[in-house]
């Protein structure tokens, strides 16, 4: 979802989720550290659009939270073994 068309309850909550994680070196590392950065913050986006609607708050639960940044640290693992292999890979 593009951010600029977002409800402005949503970009509220992005803003504040955004102070606090980079408000500190730990927290920050902790939600973001070898993840993609911008893929976090639109699934966050994905996720609080779609609690706005379901239930009228933008916030997301800490589950749902764990959940975007597991997902996004497999698929960091996914795309650095599939580095390796290619660059281990030869056709001499």
């Amino acid at each position: 979802m593009d951010m600029k068309q977002s409800s402005p309850d949503v970009l509220i909550y992005l803003d504040k989720l955004k102070r606090y994680i980079f408000s500190d070196n730990d927290i920050r590392d902790f939600f973001l550290k070898d993840i993609d950065q911008g893929m976090f913050f639109e699934k966050v986006t994905e996720f609080s659009e779609s609690n706005l609607k379901e239930n009228g708050e933008p916030d997301l639960t800490r589950q749902q939270l764990e959940q975007i940044k597991i997902e996004l640290q497999m698929m960091a693992q996914d795309k650095k073994e599939n580095e390796l292999f290619f660059n281990n890979f030869s056709l001499n």
